[in-house]
């Protein structure tokens, strides 16, 4: 739906090298894990949800697409959420220029 003028995530203002903005992307995918007392890292027991953290910032099938890759993490923490390459322009995506 081009022009919706909506809200959104733009990535690429992370930081100045794009790369870096990727990295974070995918960290935050993955979910987060806690220090157990023997100073063990735990499975990843906390997830940033959200339309922000898909391939479809900005759009309500992203949100969801982010609920499911979490409910996955959480139960089969062995399998990782596919990393992107690269972060789509979520401005050309929401508002269409």
């Amino acid at each position: 739906m081009p022009y919706i003028k909506g809200g959104w995530s733009q990535w690429h203002a992370v930081e100045e090298n794009a790369g870096n903005a990727v990295k974070h992307f995918n960290a935050l995918a993955q979910g987060s894990s806690i220090r157990s007392v023997q100073s063990t890292p735990t499975q990843p027991n906390f997830f940033v949800i959200g339309d922000q953290l898909s391939s479809l910032p900005g759009w309500q099938e992203g949100a969801i697409a982010s609920v499911l890759n979490a409910i996955s993490r959480v139960e089969r923490p062995d399998l990782a959420v596919p990393h992107l390459s690269y972060l789509p322009d979520t401005r050309l995506m929401v508002e269409g220029v």
